[in-house]
């Protein structure tokens, strides 16, 4: 087996050192794998909220994590969870959890069942105004970017 596994490191050492130096790489495109979900919804919804990014914190709403999850939101999942019978509870620092951010996401849709994307919006912006006056529409329409 050492044998093998020098003969391996000599052999890709030797290739890396008469590999062309034309200074020209040629790279294939591939679909870009996001590291906690795959599903094109909650990659928009997190693209939206957070672009990715499990440590951001509102500062005027107090929204968290991934998907911006407020503390009411982890009151209503944990309500979803009480009826469903779900042994789970959530706190509020489990929206930096990229994991279980996804997860309180999930119950809360599919406990709403939206029929369509702009009533997942709907359900997760809700139909007002923001604090900034961005509205639910227009929030829809950056979702939309995504998709």
């Amino acid at each position: 087996m050492k044998k093998l596994t020098l003969l391996i490191l000599i052999w890709s050492s030797w290739l890396q050192c008469h590999a062309p130096s034309s200074g020209v790489a040629t790279i294939r495109q591939t679909p870009v794998l996001y590291k906690y979900t795959d599903c094109p919804l909650e990659i928009a919804f997190i693209m939206v909220e957070s672009k990715f990014h499990s440590e951001v914190v509102n500062r005027v709403t107090g929204a968290t994590g991934l998907l911006q999850i407020t503390p009411v939101m982890v009151d209503e999942v944990n309500r979803i969870c009480r009826i469903m019978g779900l042994r789970m509870r959530f706190r509020m620092r489990d929206a930096f959890d990229p994991d279980k951010s996804i997860m309180m996401w999930r119950i809360a849709i599919m406990w709403h069942d939206p029929q369509d994307v702009e009533e997942a919006v709907c359900i997760w912006f809700g139909r007002g105004v923001q604090y900034d006056g961005q509205t639910w529409k227009e929030y829809h329409e950056r979702l939309k970017s995504f998709l």
